[in-house]
C-alpha cells in the first residue's frame, strides 16, 4: 500500500479529520521500529507492507509483556495470561 492508500483506508473508516502528513510520519516512524517494510516504486514513492504477521506481533508483544514484569510478582502475570486468553476466545 502506498502512504495514499493507507490515508484514504484510515480516513474512510475512522471517519475523523487528520493529515496525510500525519500519515506519512506514522508510517515512516514504524518503518523506523521494522514493524513495517517499505519499497520505492517511483521516485519518492514507496509501497509499505507489515513486516511481520499479526501472531508475530501479538507474540513479540506478550514476550516483552514477559520479560518487563518482575519474577517477584508471578500473579500479575498469571491475570495477563488470563486476560489475553479470554481476548483470544
Amino acid at each position: 500500500m502506498t502512504i495514499r492508500d493507507v490515508y484514504e483506508e484510515v480516513r474512510e473508516r475512522h471517519r475523523s479529520p487528520f493529515a496525510y502528513t500525519t500519515c506519512a510520519t506514522v508510517l515512516n516512524n514504524l518503518t523506523k521500529k521494522k514493524l513495517v517494510r517499505r519499497r520505492m516504486i517511483e521516485d519518492r514513492m514507496y509501497l509499505f507492507k507489515p513486516a511481520k504477521g499479526r501472531d508475530a506481533v501479538v507474540l513479540d508483544s506478550l514476550k516483552r509483556l514477559r520479560d518487563s514484569l518482575s519474577a517477584d510478582d508471578p500473579e500479575t502475570w498469571a491475570k495477563c495470561c488470563q486476560i489475553t486468553m479470554k481476548e483470544r476466545g
